[in-house]
């Protein structure tokens, strides 16, 4: 059969030069190496999920501690959002049915894992300050939010990729010293500054958006 005949074909063959083996033990060598690629492209996909799920553990860790401490900082601040959303109405009896409508009335750490069973199907409650649902308000900006992130995560790769080329390409040279310079500044500035400053020469002074 043509399959035999290939075999014979590949397995036949004098030693090589320097002791280099014929073509059988080329074929060889090439299904051992096939076999390693193999293994390797599976040891690394097993590598990719285990990151990915230690990534996600780690995110999930954070968000949980985060809440927790952020939690418990609200609760050391003195004050009573119950006695702001009373206002002139305060009395005890209605501070009382008030601390028990927002939860103030059992400790914090007890208040907390009740928010937090609530805040898994997505009930973080009403705001202290507008009485309004958490989830509305949230939902509300969630369309504008998207934009802002959508955009942003285009606009990284269109203006990053050149600048990397550029600077990578001018090391060395007058023009690199500049970039060097320029990428030092961007990241000394805050942020939050940078955005407000863009914010008021493009929209406003440029009316470069609608």
């Amino acid at each position: 059969s043509t399959t035999a005949v290939g075999r014979a074909r590949w397995n036949t063959g004098k030693p090589g030069r320097g002791g280099d083996g014929g073509p059988g033990e080329q074929g060889e060598a090439r299904l051992i190496e096939l076999a390693v690629r193999a293994a390797a492209r599976k040891g690394y996909g097993n590598t990719v999920l285990t990151m990915v799920i230690r990534r996600f553990g780690v995110t999930l860790a954070t968000i949980f501690v985060a809440s927790f401490v952020l939690y418990a900082i609200l609760y050391l601040i003195p004050g009573n959002p119950a006695v702001l959303e009373l206002g002139t109405r305060l009395n005890p009896q209605l501070l009382a049915q008030a601390e028990k409508q927002l939860g103030l009335n059992v400790p914090w750490y007890v208040s907390y894992w009740h928010w937090l069973g609530h805040a898994i199907t997505g009930n973080f409650g009403n705001s202290y300050v507008s009485g309004l649902s958490v989830t509305g308000q949230i939902s509300s900006r969630l369309a504008e939010t998207v934009e802002l992130g959508v955009g942003g995560i285009l606009v990284g790769p269109i203006l990053g990729v050149p600048a990397g080329l550029a600077i990578g390409s001018s090391r060395g040279r007058v023009s690199g010293h500049g970039w060097d310079v320029l990428v030092a500044t961007g990241m000394g500035l805050p942020v939050f500054w940078v955005a407000l400053v863009l914010q008021l020469v493009l929209a406003l002074n440029l009316h470069a958006f609608p």
